[in-house]
C-alpha cells in the first residue's frame, strides 16, 4: 500500500507537466519563439517602448503611458489607444492562424473556430496588458502628476477599449466563418476560389496530425475552462483543409478593409476628431504591416516573402521618378517651379561685389543696434555691452527652456536684455523658442497693453505637445503613398509629417510667427528685433546653409574663410543661392523646421539644386551657434572693438556643460556597439570642445572682451528629460524650476553687472 501511494505522488508532477507541455495556449506561445519571430520582434518593440527602455532618450514611451487625444490626456484617448491595442492583438491571432493554424487541424471541428483558437493565444497579449497597467499607472501618477483615480479610470476606459474591438471582430467571424457543421464536404472545399486562394495539401495534415511535437491534448474552451481535444481522425481532410481556407479569405476581407480604412483616417487628420493619439497611430501602423503580410500569405503562401521582397525593391527603384511614391520634403513658399539652379559653392564665393555689399548692410544695422542702445548706457560707460545669444538644439526641452531664461532674464533686467541683444543663432528647438519669444518681444513693442511678455501661458504654449501629430502623419500617410497636396501661392506641395509639424507649431503658438522670413527683414535692419541667424546641415556635403532675413555674404567672405583651396567654404548663403527662387517667400516656420529636422523624426528638406541636396538640423554640425557667432563677431571686429565695451556672449544650454563619463559596457556586445554608440553619445561633448577652443582663438584675434555667460538646464540621470517634441508635466516642472538653481541664480547675476543693471 505504501509504495502505491509513492508511486502515485512520484507520477503527479509527471502528469502535471505531460498536461503544460500539450496544453495548447502553451503549446502556440512555444510556436511563437521557434517559427513566429517576426511577430515576437514587435512585441519586443512594444514591451520595450512601454518599460521605456527602447527609443527613451526621445520620450516615444511617454506617448504610449499617457497618451494624448486632442490635446487632453483623459479617458477617451485611453479609449482609443485601447481599440488600436485589440487591432493589434487580432492582428496577432489572425497572422498566427494564418500562418500556423494548420498545424493544429483539430481547431477546424470546434464552433467559432478563430474564436477558440484566439483564447488561447492570448498568454502574450496578456503579459503585454498587464505589464502595460503597471507602467502606465505609475507614469500618470508620478510623471503626469494625475490623481490615482483618474488614472485608473484611463486605464479602465483602454481595457474597454480593447473590448470594444474584440466584441466588432467577433461578431465579423462569427457571422462569416463556417464550421464542420455548416461545411459542404464537396461545394465549398471543391471551389475554384479556395484551392487558389488557401490551398493545403493532405501530406501536410497526415504529417503534423500525428506529430508529437505540436500535439494537443487540452484546450481552453473559455477563459477558465480547460477541455479535451477532439480526434480528427474520423473528419474527411478536404473538409477541413476548406474551413482553413474560407476562414483565411475572410481574415484577409477583414484585413483589406482594416487598412484601407486606417489609410482613408489618414485623410482627415487635420480635422482634430481624426487625429488619433500618436501611440495608438504607430500601434495601428504595426497592425497595417502585420495584417497586409497575413493578407498576402493567404493568397500566396510559401511565395509571401519573396512577393514582399520584390515590392519593396519595385517601390525603391519607382520612387526615384514616379510621383506618389517619390519622398520628397520641399521648404513651402521657395518656388520648385522654374528649375533647379547647379550647386557649385565655388562660384558663391567668388562673388566679391555681394559680399563687400553685405559687409556694409551689416554695418548699418550695428549702427541702429548702437543708436537704439545709447539710451541704455549708465554711469561714465558710452558704450553699451553687445550682447549675443547661442542656444542648444533638443526639442520641447530646449524650446521651453530657452524661452524661460529668456523670459527671466528679460524681466529682470527691466527689459535691458532683449533690447540689447544683436544677434540670435543656434539649432532646432532653442531657435524656436527664441524665435517665439522675439515674437513677443516684438508685440509687446507696438502694442504694450496687448499681452504681459512674461506671462506663463506662453512657456505652457512651446512646449505643448507637437509629437503627436507627426506620428499620426507618419503613420497613416508618409509609410504609404503621400497622396495629400495643398496649394500655397503658385506651389503645389505634399503633406506629410514636416507639413504637420508646422502646422502644430502654429496651432500650439497661436499663428504668431510672421508667414514669410522677409517679413522681419525690416525690423531686423533697423534693430527693433535681434537678428535670428539659422544654419541648417547640408546632408550631401556637411556644409552649412546659411538662412536669414538679412544678406550674409560677409560671413561667406571673412578672412576666417579665406583659403588657397575654395573648396574648403563651409557656409552656404540661402538667399544667394535661390536668388531666382523667391527665397524672401519663404515661410518662417519651414526656415524653422529645417533648422531643426532631426533625422528620421522630420523627413530631410529637398531643395531644387543640381544635384539635389537636402538639409537636416543644424546640430549636426554646430548644435550651439558657435560656428555661426564666431564668424559673425570676427567680420565685424573692428566695429566692435570701436563701438561698444565688448561681447557678452549668453548661452543658454539643454545639457550640462559638466557630465560624468560613463562606464562603458564590458560585454561582448557592448564593446562590439562602444565605437559608434560613443561617438553618436559624445557629438554635444565633443562640438562643446571644439566650441572652447574656437572662442580661445576668437578672443586672442579681436581687441574687445568678450564674456561667457553660461545658463545650464540641470538634471540628473535619474530625473532624465526626453530630447522628443513631446514633454510631461513632469518634465516641464523640472525645466522650470532649473531657472532656481545656485549656479543658474549666479550666471543670472553675473550678466546684471555686465550690463550695468
Amino acid at each position: 500500500m505504501e509504495e502505491e501511494t509513492k508511486e502515485i505522488v512520484k507520477s503527479k508532477p509527471q502528469k502535471f507537466w505531460h498536461f503544460i507541455r500539450h496544453f495548447f495556449p502553451v503549446l502556440l506561445l512555444l510556436l511563437h519563439f521557434k517559427k513566429n519571430h517576426f511577430l515576437l520582434f514587435l512585441w519586443v518593440i512594444l514591451f520595450g517602448i512601454v518599460a521605456n527602455v527602447f527609443a527613451s532618450r526621445y520620450g516615444v514611451g511617454y506617448l504610449f503611458l499617457a497618451p494624448e487625444y486632442q490635446g487632453e490626456q483623459n479617458w477617451l484617448a485611453f479609449a482609443i489607444l485601447g481599440f488600436s491595442f485589440g487591432g493589434f492583438f487580432l492582428a496577432f491571432h489572425l497572422y498566427t492562424y494564418v500562418m500556423f493554424g494548420y498545424l493544429f487541424p483539430f481547431i477546424a471541428t470546434m464552433e467559432r473556430p478563430f474564436s477558440k483558437f484566439s483564447a488561447n493565444n492570448l498568454l502574450l497579449p496578456t503579459i503585454f496588458l498587464i505589464v502595460y497597467l503597471i507602467f502606465s499607472f505609475r507614469f500618470q501618477v508620478y510623471a503626469e502628476l494625475i490623481e490615482p483615480s483618474i488614472a485608473f479610470l484611463n486605464l479602465f476606459s483602454l481595457m474597454v477599449g480593447v473590448f470594444l474591438f474584440k466584441v466588432i471582430s467577433t461578431l465579423y467571424f462569427i457571422t462569416t466563418n463556417r464550421t464542420v457543421k455548416s461545411f459542404s464536404k464537396r461545394k465549398d472545399a471543391k471551389g475554384m476560389v479556395s484551392s487558389m486562394l488557401s490551398k493545403i495539401s493532405d501530406w501536410s495534415f497526415r504529417r503534423i496530425a500525428g506529430a508529437e511535437e505540436w500535439k494537443v491534448e487540452t484546450y481552453l474552451s473559455t477563459f477558465f475552462k480547460p477541455r479535451l481535444a477532439r480526434s480528427i481522425d474520423h473528419y474527411d481532410r478536404v473538409m477541413l483543409q476548406g474551413i482553413f481556407a474560407q476562414h483565411h479569405i475572410n481574415a484577409s476581407i477583414f484585413e483589406i478593409v482594416a487598412v484601407v480604412s486606417f489609410i482613408i483616417i489618414g485623410s482627415f487628420g487635420e480635422y482634430s476628431i481624426f487625429a488619433i493619439p500618436a501611440a495608438a497611430s504607430g500601434v495601428l501602423l504595426l497592425t497595417t504591416l502585420v495584417m497586409v503580410y497575413s493578407a498576402l500569405y493567404s493568397w500566396f503562401k510559401g511565395w509571401t516573402a519573396t512577393l514582399v521582397v520584390f515590392i519593396v525593391l519595385l517601390i525603391n527603384y519607382t520612387s526615384t521618378f514616379w510621383g506618389p511614391l517619390k519622398v520628397e520634403s520641399r521648404a513651402y513658399g521657395l518656388n520648385y517651379s522654374i528649375g533647379n539652379v547647379t550647386y557649385n559653392p565655388n562660384v558663391l564665393m567668388s562673388d566679391t561685389l555681394s559680399i563687400q555689399q553685405d559687409f556694409l548692410h551689416g554695418l548699418e544695422i550695428l549702427e541702429n543696434w548702437r543708436r537704439s542702445n545709447t539710451s541704455l548706457v549708465e554711469g561714465n560707460r558710452n558704450k553699451p555691452k553687445l550682447l549675443v545669444l547661442n542656444v542648444s538644439g533638443g526639442g520641447l526641452r530646449s524650446a521651453l527652456w530657452t524661452l524661460a531664461c529668456m523670459s527671466k532674464l528679460d524681466s529682470i533686467s527691466d527689459g535691458k536684455i532683449m533690447h540689447q541683444t544683436h544677434l540670435i543663432t543656434g539649432s532646432s528647438g532653442g531657435i524656436i523658442g527664441a524665435a517665439y519669444f522675439r515674437e513677443l518681444f516684438s508685440i509687446s513693442l507696438q502694442n504694450p497693453d496687448s499681452i504681459y511678455l512674461y506671462d506663463e501661458i506662453y512657456r505652457d504654449n512651446i512646449s505643448s505637445d507637437i509629437l503627436n501629430p507627426m506620428i499620426f502623419s507618419a503613420a497613416t500617410n508618409d509609410v504609404f503613398i503621400r497622396y495629400q497636396k495643398f496649394r500655397l501661392d503658385d506651389e503645389i506641395y505634399t503633406k506629410d509629417r514636416g507639413y504637420a509639424f508646422e502646422r502644430e507649431l502654429n496651432l500650439n503658438t497661436g499663428y504668431i510667427f510672421r508667414e514669410r522670413i522677409s517679413d522681419y527683414k525690416d525690423d531686423e535692419f533697423s534693430a527693433r528685433i535681434p537678428l535670428l541667424i539659422m544654419a541648417p546641415t547640408i546632408v550631401n556635403d556637411g556644409r552649412r546653409m546659411l538662412i536669414s532675413a538679412q544678406p550674409l555674404g560677409f560671413m561667406r567672405g571673412s578672412e576666417l574663410m579665406q583659403s588657397e583651396s575654395l573648396n574648403l567654404v563651409e557656409d552656404i548663403e540661402f538667399s544667394k543661392l535661390f536668388k531666382n527662387h523667391s527665397p524672401e517667400q519663404l515661410r518662417t516656420t519651414s526656415a524653422l523646421r529645417m533648422n531643426a529636422t532631426f533625422p528620421y523624426i522630420m523627413p530631410a528638406v529637398d531643395l531644387p539644386t543640381d544635384p539635389s541636396i537636402e538639409l537636416l538640423d543644424a546640430g549636426l554640425r554646430d548644435n550651439f551657434g558657435a560656428k555661426t557667432t564666431a564668424e559673425y563677431l570676427f567680420a565685424f571686429r573692428n566695429w566692435i572693438a570701436t563701438n561698444t565695451s565688448g561681447v557678452v556672449l549668453v548661452r543658454i544650454r539643454d545639457t550640462p556643460r559638466q557630465n560624468p563619463v560613463q562606464s562603458l559596457d564590458p560585454s561582448l556586445i557592448g564593446r562590439f556597439t562602444a565605437p559608434l554608440g560613443s561617438v553618436y553619445g559624445n557629438v554635444t561633448r565633443t562640438q562643446d570642445m571644439n566650441n572652447e577652443r574656437l572662442l580661445f582663438y576668437l578672443r586672442n584675434a579681436v581687441d574687445y572682451p568678450i564674456d561667457i555667460i553660461d545658463m545650464q538646464l540641470e538634471f540628473s540621470e535619474e530625473e532624465h528629460i526626453s530630447l522628443s517634441w513631446h514633454l510631461t508635466r513632469s518634465e516641464r516642472q523640472r525645466i522650470q524650476r532649473s531657472l532656481d538653481s545656485k549656479l543658474n541664480q549666479a550666471a543670472a547675476g553675473k550678466l546684471m553687472k555686465l550690463i550695468g543693471n
